[in-house]
């Protein structure tokens, strides 16, 4: 039973985000206060754990290695329930979309639109930041690993579904043909200089990578001896994909799953700007330099690469893409090491003079 008990959570600790998002959906429909309980508990466990639990150094090495591929599948899946069911909870009392509340009631026996009415605004703020860390993770995290496997024509296209729900199928074109060959130079929208500070960055990176897309597709398409504005155009299905989205998540929750599919949209993409800025701050490389585990900020902090699947050992990742995150290297004395890991870096981001006074010195 035990070795059975650490054979999953050796598997399934790098999708602590969806599971904890996953206990978390049922506490939409009940209401109350378990989920602010449950919100409260993962907080602590996410920032104290990167903060407590210290590095995981180690040579990964699992016996069953394929199974993480239906894990990422089952991940997508929950990402989009996540959406789903946060537009129920934010359209009720008024609209049951779906008739989600009618089914949760007649299973569980509960009545769900009093305890929706009954609702307090950090309740409904928690439901937002627990779909909106699922969300951002699936399509950020999930989509990043299965749309670098483009010799693996399902997961790749697992990994575009898994970016709609956060508005981020561009980033399957403008990451590994922009970012990967640009990074730590000044073509590169998504490397923040020297100096940078994260709120000009964000912005900055998100509508270059934007045109960077679109530039990408139509010099592939020129070279096949395409027109831009066709079907081929993978920019062109991936925005008809998160339409097509936007148009059902509206038909089925009216009005109410605008401002849902909005938010979570807006904060899916300034997520990965946080992140996109302290994996490559003031990082330089030659361009016609080769990749090299110099050329991003890494961590080894246990916690945070279970938050974020593996990611935060990004000198490996960047040095060779191909390798999928559990065979990522730590990389202990060769590659630059970021402050305290991911998340409390992330956090130190959001205050400019200290970020800048605490990072500055590091790049000397």
């Amino acid at each position: 039973m035990l070795d059975a008990i650490k054979s999953t959570f050796d598997y399934g600790k790098f999708f602590i985000v969806h599971v904890l998002g996953l206990i978390a959906l049922p506490m939409y429909f009940i209401g109350g206060d378990a989920l602010l309980v449950w919100g409260a508990f993962s907080f602590i466990l996410v920032l104290g754990g990167e903060l407590f639990f210290g590095k995981d150094e180690s040579d990964w090495h699992f016996k069953y290695p394929d199974l993480f591929y239906p894990l990422q599948y089952l991940a997508v899946i929950v990402t989009a329930v996540s959406e789903v069911a946060l537009i129920w909870l934010i359209a009720a009392p008024e609209h049951d979309v779906l008739g989600l509340g009618a089914m949760f009631q007649s299973v569980f026996s509960v009545d769900v639109m009093a305890a929706r009415a009954d609702a307090s605004f950090l309740f409904l703020g928690t439901a937002f930041v627990f779909s909106g860390a699922v969300i951002a993770i699936g399509s950020v995290v999930v989509g990043h690993e299965l749309t670098h496997r483009k010799n693996k024509p399902f997961a790749h296209w697992m990994g575009r579904l898994s970016q709609v729900p956060g508005f981020f199928t561009y980033f399957s074109i403008r990451h590994p043909y922009g970012h990967h060959n640009l990074v730590a130079t000044p073509a590169d929208p998504a490397t923040a200089q020297r100096g940078d500070n994260y709120y000009s960055f964000s912005t900055r990176s998100i509508i270059g990578q934007y045109k960077m897309t679109w530039e990408l597709e139509k010099e592939r398409l020129d070279r096949m001896e395409y027109k831009t504005w066709t079907w081929r155009n993978e920019a062109i299905r991936g925005w008809a994909m998160e339409a097509v989205w936007a148009v059902a998540m509206i038909y089925v929750g009216g009005f109410w799953a605008i401002p849902v599919l909005v938010a979570m949209a807006i904060a899916s993409h300034y997520a990965l700007e946080a992140a996109n800025f302290i994996e490559h701050y003031g990082l330089i490389r030659v361009p016609t330099e080769p990749m090299q585990v110099r050329h991003a900020w890494n961590s080894n902090e246990r916690m945070a690469l279970w938050v974020i699947g593996g990611v935060p050992r990004h000198s490996h990742h960047h040095a060779d893409a191909d390798v999928e995150f559990w065979h990522l290297k730590p990389y202990v004395e060769d590659a630059p090491t970021t402050i305290l890991g991911y998340i409390p870096s992330m956090l130190i981001a959001l205050i400019p003079p200290l970020w800048h006074e605490i990072m500055n010195s590091r790049l000397i």
